[in-house]
């Protein structure tokens, strides 16, 4: 998320933005929070749907495997 982040943190400097409204939707929430965390200043107003605080949790990780099956088996985009 950190990397992503930076992303758009470089964006928002070479646009000469020095704040913006963030709406982060799943792991874009995740990202947004890690803007707002980070760089406060940066941030306006925050919104995040239907996301995580962190991947470090049992119900991500079963649900990253579950991803993983899907795309590596028969059907699947890998």
């Amino acid at each position: 998320m950190s990397d992503i982040a930076a992303d758009v943190l470089a964006l928002l400097d070479h646009f000469s933005i020095e704040s913006a409204d963030i709406i982060g939707l799943w792991l874009g929430g995740m990202v947004a929070l890690e803007i707002a965390l980070t760089q406060p200043r940066c941030v306006g107003k925050l919104i995040v749907a239907n996301s995580f605080d962190t991947t470090a949790t049992e119900e991500f990780r079963t649900m990253a495997e579950g991803w993983a099956r899907t795309f590596c088996g028969e059907d699947g985009a890998g």
